[in-house]
């Protein structure tokens, strides 16, 4: 009964963090202080591995250029046209307490994690249906369109009960994820692992999350396209013929989809992307090996503050170069032994958008919740998993 109250607990927490309206500093602080407590449990049983000591030398590098910047430049440390935030200690501590939170999260804890997206993808879907944006704000938001006014996706999407668009449509992928690995982890059925998909795929349609909608692509061809090789011919010859129509659809209708995805202007599209990205590469050259200090930094551009739509740009722009080489070698001895197909979806969305290391969050938690859990399934050296197929 604990197990199954904590695991929930576990759950309910890492959802609530991307809630808008709730306060998720608080919730970022539970999350640390019990990967704060594992950590420390973990050492005092003498259980650090490899990526466990180099994840610490990372810390304490960061954490010693975070007060360098703060004794050496202080206040006065100030770039043209960029913010600093304002912690008190370098992001890279919640990082210690999100890895190891995550690596005690068990395959119920996902389970309802999952069970939670699902419910706001419902909840996006029900929006889209009665006409409303965001359930939380039945009315006109700022900087949107009124809803239908436009043929445009990107103009009528729906937020869920996410504080932004991009929120949301980094929940579905971890959805998408998520059911596909308890399913070949034998923790649902075949059945629900195509509902839940079935759904999923649609709310993130109807958010229409470009991001979101383009990794998961990815992240079903990487998935499936070992398994083509397997299958008996006659299913090869079928699947070729749905591929041959469906690229035919796509061909047929490729001028509605490229208006789509650049918001009905595909002539003259601009991105914010295009300038963030120039701008952050700009600063990253200027300030190779301590970037900002350990302290996250963000543009600022026409009375607005930009982060750099960008996970890998972000963290060096932070840390530096040589920290983040630090980080790399963390990440490739972490994944040693997992699953990489799924891990793959985060790293790919985090290209476009700003995902993974964020310090704490539900996109790093389930990421790492993954590697660790695959990881261990790996080394039980399990016969039960299996495969999601589209033909049997």
């Amino acid at each position: 009964m604990f197990k199954v109250k904590r695991d929930f607990f576990y759950a309910l927490l890492i959802y609530i963090t991307s809630v808008a309206q709730m306060p998720q500093v608080m919730f970022y602080f539970v999350i640390m202080l019990i990967g704060i407590y594992h950590f420390f449990n973990d050492s005092r049983k003498f259980t650090l591995d490899k990526p466990g000591v180099i994840l610490i030398i990372f810390i304490v590098g960061s954490v010693v250029s975070f007060l360098l910047g703060k004794v050496f430049y202080g206040a006065s440390f100030m770039f043209k046209d960029y913010e600093r935030s304002t912690d008190l200690f370098p992001f890279t501590i919640l990082l210690l307490g999100t890895i190891f939170f995550s690596k005690h999260m068990s395959f119920d804890t996902m389970r309802y994690l999952l069970y939670f997206i699902l419910f706001e993808a419902i909840i996006a879907v029900i929006e889209y249906l009665i006409g409303i944006q965001y359930l939380i704000y039945p009315g006109d938001l700022g900087g949107e369109t009124k809803f239908g006014e436009t043929d445009l996706l990107y103009y009528n999407r729906v937020f869920g009960l996410s504080p932004n668009v991009s929120v949301l449509g980094l929940k579905l992928v971890v959805g998408i994820v998520f059911s596909m690995f308890l399913f070949e982890m034998n923790k649902i059925s075949k059945a629900h692992t195509y509902l839940f998909i079935l759904i999923i795929l649609i709310a993130s349609i109807l958010s229409f999350q470009r991001t979101a909608i383009l990794t998961v692509s990815v992240f079903f061809c990487f998935y499936f396209l070992p398994w083509l090789f397997e299958i008996k011919f006659k299913y090869k010859v079928f699947l070729i013929f749905i591929f041959v129509l469906f690229v035919l659809l796509v061909v047929s209708n490729s001028n509605e989809i490229l208006f789509q995805f650049t918001r009905g202007n595909p002539t003259d599209f601009k991105d914010i992307r295009a300038i963030v990205f120039g701008v952050y590469i700009e600063f990253i050259s200027n300030n190779l090996i301590w970037g900002n200090y350990s302290e996250k930094i963000y543009m600022s551009f026409a009375g607005h503050s930009y982060h750099a739509h960008n996970s890998y740009l972000q963290f060096i722009a932070t840390v530096g170069m040589p920290l983040f080489f630090v980080w790399i070698l963390f990440f490739t001895n972490l994944i040693k032994g997992s699953n990489f197909v799924f891990i793959l979806p985060f790293l790919f969305y985090s290209l476009a958008q700003y995902g993974i290391f964020w310090g704490c969050s539900l996109f790093d938690i389930s990421m790492y919740s993954l590697i660790f859990l695959s990881k261990k399934e790996s080394a039980n050296a399990s016969n039960d998993s299996r495969k999601l197929t589209v033909v049997a």
